[in-house]
């Protein structure tokens, strides 16, 4: 017996709606895990007719991070961070400091041996040369104190510091020229350092150079202001004010013209002899 059309329509959606119920039912089961469908590619992208999305066809990754999430900020690129000093030097450094040390204990075999030690290490490093004429020189050997120190004024990174040492072992040999042309060098290199320039104030007074002493007193006073010593940079300009008084005609920048022994006899006439 034939069913009529509507009582089939009739059972036809209660048989769907069945089986998506079922399906509904199936998909929400707690412990039944679904792996998700397969992205399908776009129509146009797709490489045949049928839609189907070609072996070749993987979703895009994201672009990798340039700075992974957990690691250290880099260090700003502005200044190139400064060489690293090769092992040779590194070793030579320190076995210089371990002289040094031996040095200042009054170990002097154990420093000359580590100051050679430093040299045999490396052979460029100055401030070895400077410790072990340093030594030469206590042990009275002043012609073999001067030579090395010579060598190392002719070498690269703390050549000033061996201008310095020979300026004085000069200066106590008897030879102010020379000592003060050797200091003048150090500071060349190194213009701010404070106890050079109050080393060359005192031998060019000494020296009675009057217009280089005056203008190593004026460079102290700057320095002593720029390192905020306030104390310091007064007790320079007393120095430079007495200076002027002394001999200030020979100060360029005071009296550019008249010179000093004219000044001085005219203020002895002033007070009278």
């Amino acid at each position: 017996m034939a069913r009529p059309p509507r009582l089939r329509l009739v059972l036809a959606l209660g048989a769907l709606s069945a089986l998506l119920s079922a399906r509904a039912s199936a998909e929400s089961k707690p412990g039944v895990a679904r792996f998700p469908d397969a992205p399908q590619a776009p129509p146009h992208a797709s490489g045949s007719a049928s839609g189907t999305p070609p072996s070749a066809a993987q979703p895009s990754a994201a672009p990798p991070s340039a700075t992974p999430p957990n690691a250290a900020p880099r260090a700003p690129r502005d200044e190139p961070p400064p060489a690293p000093l090769n092992w040779a030097t590194r070793a030579a450094r320190e076995e210089t400091l371990r002289g040094n040390a031996w040095h200042a204990r009054g170990e002097l075999p154990r420093a000359l041996t580590a100051y050679t030690r430093a040299i045999q290490l490396d052979s460029s490093y100055a401030p070895a040369y400077v410790g072990l004429g340093r030594v030469r020189e206590v042990l009275g050997d002043i012609v073999e104190a001067e030579r090395i120190y010579t060598l190392a004024t002719r070498l690269g990174a703390g050549r000033e510091l061996a201008f310095e040492r020979r300026a004085r072992l000069r200066h106590t040999m008897g030879l102010p020229s020379e000592a003060l042309a050797d200091l003048a060098e150090a500071l060349r290199l190194e213009p701010d350092h404070r106890e050079r320039l109050e080393l060359a104030a005192r031998w060019y007074v000494e020296a009675e150079q009057w217009p280089a002493a005056l203008a190593t007193w004026r460079r102290l006073v700057a320095v002593h202001k720029q390192r905020g010593d306030s104390q310091a940079a007064r007790t320079a300009q007393v120095q430079v004010r007495a200076l002027v008084i002394l001999a200030g005609e020979a100060d360029p920048v005071t009296h550019p013209t008249r010179g000093w022994v004219t000044q001085s006899l005219a203020r002895i006439a002033r007070r009278g002899g």
